[in-house]
Order: C-alpha cells, then sequence, then structure tokens
C-alpha cells in the first residue's frame, strides 16, 4: 500500500485522550485550546 492514514489515528487518539481527561469540566472552546496546544508543529 502505497500511503498510510498513521498520522491522522495519531491525531484521533489524542484527540480522544484529551477529551477523557477534561470530562466534566470540558467547554468546546476549552476542548479547542487544549487540542491546538498539543498539536505538534
Amino acid at each position: 500500500m502505497p500511503w498510510s492514514s498513521g498520522a491522522v489515528e495519531g491525531q484521533v487518539t489524542r484527540i480522544k485522550l484529551i477529551k477523557r481527561r477534561s470530562y466534566g469540566r470540558a467547554s468546546f472552546a476549552l476542548l479547542r485550546t487544549l487540542v491546538l496546544a498539543q498539536h505538534p508543529p
């Protein structure tokens, strides 16, 4: 297979982890801030 979706799957997993850690106190604005802060350069 010439292509892989591994990078996208890794980002989805990272977002799910952030959502689990912030359960009960996260608004969409906070979730967005956390996702953007964790994004690698």
